[in-house]
């Protein structure tokens, strides 16, 4: 597999490459109101995936960040431990290939091949206004941000409706199916417990669908330990508003809920936390 050069300088190794690069600009917003990493720091990356999020903390603090990564689909987390061993070799960074929840055990997880970063716990189809939001975007005459990667331009030549077609159809199906495979499952809790984290400046969970799980993984005694907080949430029924309520709870007087364009069709957020 050819490496990949990212606009920072960095070489990772992904595929489908499109992808890896709208993944790297995604993974940019996650450094907005207040989120910031410093030299010394220790984080947890929860959802590494191929390690994006964890070599933009790694160029923040020049190497001198503490990471724990935590990744259950094999494929990725031999990718994450690649990228970063490439990258940053002398880094402290320990990957985990685990799934985080809210419970030690295993769990059954979805690893979707056509779309790494929609690997998830949950089985996802596409739903009606999930697919118009999606043609509203594709067919934006404006190439912005992530889409100019995730979309070649020879796509909206396809007629719309051709289009609405196929991804209600097999096209949609084989995107998003995944491939079940048995993972390990471990809490928050536990990663701190054994890793002996003496505190954890910035948690980064995006783990779509699977938040709350993690969130919920967090002991009381541990609440206190985290200083900053970034996660993605899907917001079903009602969990938008539970999770800015859960971290208001734990004492994040600093709350900010944002969303990117391309996250509007399925209802998903970006909510950042500071104490």
């Amino acid at each position: 597999m050819r490496p990949i050069k990212l606009i920072t300088g960095s070489e990772i190794r992904a595929r489908p490459p499109r992808q890896a690069m709208a993944m790297h600009l995604q993974v940019l917003h996650y450094f907005s109101h207040g989120i910031a990493v410093h030299p010394g720091d220790v984080v947890v990356d929860v959802g590494a995936n191929i390690g994006m999020f964890a070599l933009e903390v790694l160029l923040r603090t020049q190497g001198r960040a503490s990471l724990v990564c935590c990744e259950p689909a094999p494929p990725l987390f031999r990718r994450l431990a690649d990228n970063l061993r490439r990258n940053f070799p002398d880094a402290s960074a320990k990957c985990l290939k685990a799934a985080m929840g809210d419970r030690e055990g295993e769990v059954d997880f979805f690893y979707r091949p056509h779309s790494p970063s929609m690997s998830s716990l949950e089985v996802m189809q596409f739903k009606p206004a999930q697919i118009r939001g999606t043609l509203d975007i594709l067919y934006d005459p404006q190439d912005k941000g992530e889409l100019t990667y995730l979309v070649p331009r020879w796509v909206r030549w396809i007629p719309r409706k051709f289009m609405r077609a196929m991804l209600r159809g097999a096209v949609g199906r084989e995107y998003l199916r995944g491939r079940k495979l048995r993972s390990p499952l471990t809490t928050l809790s536990a990663v701190i417990e054994r890793e002996g984290l003496p505190t954890i400046d910035l948690l980064k969970i995006d783990v779509e669908g699977a938040e709350w799980l993690v969130l919920a993984g967090i002991e009381d005694r541990h609440w206190p330990l985290i200083r900053s907080v970034v996660v993605e949430v899907h917001d079903v029924d009602g969990r938008l508003g539970r999770v800015r309520e859960a971290l208001a709870n734990r004492g994040f007087s600093r709350i900010t809920v944002d969303q990117e364009e391309l996250q509007r069709p399925f209802d998903v957020h970006n909510v950042y936390a500071l104490r």
